[in-house]
Order: structure tokens, then sequence, then C-alpha cells
């Protein structure tokens, strides 16, 4: 497996920041839904993930991501915003559906301005 690292940090009000860099397969999607799921029972139901660190996303690791949108929007009625996508990723996202759930948006900081303002 090719390395990959993940970031979590709160950022108050219910906001969730996670950082991801490297390859993002089925292994790390696994390690990523994991790690996020004690941030979730706390009540989390605002996700910024900012990809910008990733240098590539599998298929699987789509599927992670997704599972992640559908929960947060879904189950949790909360939001969650992608930063960092280029032009491929940008097109995944489209494609899979996760764009009708998820908002992408430029950069972490625009995420943050967007979900403290409501």
């Amino acid at each position: 497996m090719a390395s990959f690292e993940i970031n979590i940090r709160e950022e108050g009000a219910g906001i969730l920041l996670i950082s991801v860099k490297g390859y993002f397969d089925e292994e790390c999607g696994e390690d990523f839904s994991s790690k996020l799921d004690f941030y979730f029972r706390k009540g989390i139901d605002k996700v910024i993930l900012d990809i910008a660190g990733c240098s590539a996303i599998n298929s699987l690791g789509v599927v992670a991501i997704l599972r992640t949108v559908i929960f947060v929007v879904d189950t949790c009625k909360g939001k969650f915003l992608i930063a960092g996508t280029n032009k491929l990723t940008k097109k995944v996202f489209e494609i899979t559906g996760v764009v009708t759930m998820a908002k992408l948006v430029a950069s972490i900081e625009e995420g943050l301005e967007q979900l403290k303002l409501g």
C-alpha cells in the first residue's frame, strides 16, 4: 500500500475538518471511515474534506467518501463540503453523484466561511 495520512480536527460549532494525503484506496477508505465514527457519535454534522494532498483516489476510495457523504447528509441531516479538487476528481464526483449531496469549495477557508454562515 502506498503512503496515506488522515488528519482530523474539530473546528468548533460541530465542524470537522479532514485532510487526506497520499493514495486513497480501499484500505485507506476503511481507516477513514473507522476514524470518523468517533466524531459522528459526538454529534458532528458538518464536514469539510480536503483532498488537495491526495495523489490519487481509486474507485473504492470514492465509495468510502460517498458512504461518508450519504451518512452525514442523510442520516445526520448535516452538510458535507469537499475542498482541493482538481479537474479529474471534480469529474469523478460529478459522475458518481457525490456533488448532488456534497458541495465542492475552492479551499478549506471558503468551506469554513460557508459553514459558519449557515
